[in-house]
C-alpha cells in the first residue's frame, strides 16, 4: 500500500503526539498512584498513633506485647480501643474527637483503655474462637512485629512494597514495629474508587488529547504538503514544456531555498531553450540565404535570363564555398558548444608563434592600407597548446580586425606574462563598437550592425569558436574598448603547471633549507 506523503506526514506527527500523551498519562498515572499511596500509608500511621500508644502503655505493665500472639487478640484489641473512643465520644455528644485535646487527659484513657485491655486478653483462652467484629480499615493491610522483627500480629504484609516504622516507650526503645503495606488501594475500597474514577477522567483526557494531536497532525501535515505540491506541480508543468514556470521562494526556510533553486533552473532552461530556438531559427537563415542565391542563379541559367558563362558559374561555384565555409563554421560551433575539441596539445614559444602569424597577415593588412605591428615579451616564455586551433582563434580577430577597422588604421597584437598566465592582446583603431553590443560579441551569429547580409562580414560564428576553443585551453576571452579608439581583444591563456610547480618546490626547498 503506497501513502502519499501529507499522510506519511500526518502519521508521523500524529504518531509523536500519542507517544508524548501516553507518555505523560502514564508517568502522571505512575505519580498519582504512588503519591496517593503514600497519602493513605501515612494516614493509616496516623490513626494507628492511638493504637500506638496502648501498645505503649501494655508494654510498660506486661513488659512485653507477647499476648497479642493469642489468637483473635489483635482484633479483640482494635475493637476495644474503637469501643472505648465511642463510649467516650458519645457520653460527651460528639461523633468525632474534638479538636486540641489535653495531652494529659488523652495519655490517661490510652492507659485506662490498655489496663482494661490488657486483663481482658490476658483471661482470654488461647484457641478461642476469632471474634466477628470487622478489623477497622486503617488496621487492614498492617502488620505489627517485635522488637526483634517477628511477626506478632495483624496481616501478612508483603515486605518488598512495604514501610517500617518503629514503636518507641517514653525512654525512646523500640518496642515493636508497624509494617504498613504502601498497596494502600487493596485494602480500601473507598480509595480503589476513587482512583477509578481518577483513570476514567484520565482515559477521556487521553482521548481528547489524542483529538487535539490528530487535528494538529493534519495541520502540520497540511502545512508541508502545501509547499511540495507546488513543487510538484511545478515539475510537471516543466516537464511538459512549461519553461516560464516559477515558485513563491519568499519562505525564509529550506522550502524557500528549494524553490529558489527551482526558479534559476528554469530560467536556465527558458534561456537555453531560448538559445535553441534562436539558434536553429538562426542557422536555417544563414543556410537559406546562399542556398536561395544560388538557386535563382541556377534557376536564370537555365532559363536563359542569365547567360551560361565561366564567369556566372564563378559566382555559383563562389556560392557553394560560402556555404561550405557556413557549414564548417557551424561544426565547429557544435565543438564549442559541447566542449568536445580534439586538441593536441604540444609545447608552443609564444612569441614565436604571434610573430608567424603576425607576418602571415600582414600583406593583407598592407594592402587594406592598415598597419599591423607585434610587441613581444622580453624573454622567451613557452606554453601547451594546440598551434592549429590558437592559429585559428588569431586569425577570427585579425580577420574581424582587418574587415572592420577604417583604413589608414592600426592593429597592435601584444603579450604579456603574469603570474600564472600569459595575456595576448590585440586591438584596432577606428571605429570602435556600441558599448552595449560588448557583451554579445561572442554569442552566435552576432552581428554588431545587426544585418544578415554576409557581404559585409563572415558567418558570425568566428568570435564564438574562438572562445570555445580558449575555454578548451583553460582560458578566458574578453572584448573592451581599446586606447587606439577602436576594439580590443583580450585571450588569457595558463601557464604549464609545471613550471608553476618547479618554482613553487623551489620556495619550499629554500624555506625549508637550515642555515648554517
Amino acid at each position: 500500500m503506497r501513502f502519499s506523503l501529507q499522510k506519511k506526514f500526518f502519521l508521523a506527527f500524529f504518531s509523536i503526539g500519542v507517544i508524548l500523551v501516553l507518555l505523560t498519562a502514564g508517568v502522571m498515572h505512575h505519580e498519582v498512584r504512588e503519591g496517593f499511596d503514600e497519602y493513605v500509608t501515612n494516614a493509616k500511621l496516623k490513626r494507628l498513633s492511638r493504637v500506638e500508644s496502648v501498645l505503649v502503655h501494655m508494654y510498660n505493665q506486661d513488659g512485653s506485647l507477647e499476648v497479642l500472639r493469642k489468637s483473635g487478640a489483635w482484633t479483640d484489641l482494635l475493637t476495644s480501643i474503637e469501643a472505648v473512643r465511642r463510649e467516650q465520644f458519645a457520653a460527651r455528644g460528639l461523633d468525632a474527637p474534638p479538636p486540641n485535646r489535653n495531652p494529659e487527659a488523652v495519655a490517661r484513657e490510652d492507659k485506662a483503655i490498655a489496663s482494661s485491655v490488657s486483663i481482658m486478653l490476658q483471661n482470654r483462652a488461647v484457641d478461642v474462637e476469632k471474634s466477628a467484629n470487622p478489623i477497622p480499615i486503617y488496621a487492614r493491610g498492617v502488620a505489627l512485629l517485635d522488637a526483634r522483627g517477628m511477626f506478632l500480629a495483624g496481616e501478612t504484609v508483603d515486605a518488598q512494597n512495604a514501610r517500617f516504622e518503629p514503636i518507641r516507650n517514653e525512654q525512646k526503645q523500640i518496642i515493636a514495629y508497624w509494617l504498613v503495606s504502601r498497596d494502600g488501594l487493596a485494602y480500601d475500597n473507598l480509595a480503589r474508587t476513587f482512583m477509578d474514577e481518577q483513570f476514567k477522567v484520565s482515559l477521556l483526557m487521553l482521548a481528547i488529547a489524542a483529538a487535539l494531536s490528530a487535528l494538529i497532525a493534519w495541520s502540520l501535515s497540511m502545512h508541508f504538503r502545501r509547499p511540495i505540491a507546488d513543487l510538484q506541480t511545478g515539475f510537471r508543468a516543466v516537464a511538459a514544456g512549461h519553461l516560464s514556470t516559477r515558485l513563491d521562494a519568499g519562505q525564509g526556510n529550506e522550502i524557500g531555498d528549494i524553490a529558489t533553486h527551482f526558479n534559476r533552473m528554469t530560467a536556465q532552461l527558458e534561456a537555453q531553450e531560448s538559445a535553441r530556438r534562436q539558434w536553429v531559427a538562426d542557422t536555417s537563415h544563414e543556410l537559406r540565404t546562399p542556398l536561395t542565391v544560388l538557386r535563382m542563379r541556377t534557376e536564370a541559367m537555365r532559363d536563359g535570363i542569365v547567360p551560361n558563362t565561366d564567369e556566372e558559374w564563378q559566382r555559383s561555384i563562389k556560392c557553394i564555398e560560402d556555404l561550405t565555409v557556413l557549414v564548417n563554421d557551424l561544426q565547429l560551433m557544435a565543438h564549442a558548444t559541447s566542449g568536445q575539441w580534439d586538441l593536441h596539445l604540444e609545447p608552443i614559444e609564444v612569441n614565436q608563434w604571434l610573430t608567424g602569424v603576425v607576418d602571415s597577415h600582414k600583406p593583407a593588412f598592407e594592402q587594406a592600407n592598415l598597419t599591423l605591428s607585434f610587441l613581444p615579451m622580453t624573454q622567451p616564455v613557452v606554453i601547451h597548446g594546440d598551434e592549429q586551433r590558437l592559429q585559428q582563434v588569431m586569425r577570427n580577430i585579425l580577420v574581424n580586425s582587418l574587415r572592420y577597422t577604417d583604413a589608414p588604421g592600426r592593429v597592435v597584437v601584444s603579450v604579456t606574462k603574469g603570474a600564472a598566465s600569459i595575456k595576448i592582446c590585440v586591438k584596432d583603431s577606428a571605429p570602435s563598437v556600441p558599448v552595449a553590443s560588448l557583451p554579445h560579441l561572442f554569442e552566435r551569429f552576432y552581428r554588431v550592425d545587426g544585418s544578415r547580409n554576409r557581404a559585409t562580414g563572415g558567418s558570425g560564428l568566428g568570435l564564438a569558436i574562438s572562445q570555445g576553443i580558449v575555454a578548451a585551453h583553460q582560458g578566458s576571452i574578453s572584448a573592451e574598448h581599446s586606447d587606439l579608439g577602436g576594439l580590443q581583444v583580450s585571450i588569457e591563456l595558463p601557464l604549464p603547471l609545471a613550471a608553476t610547480e618547479v618554482k613553487t618546490a623551489k620556495k619550499l626547498k629554500k624555506a625549508t633549507t637550515p642555515t648554517a
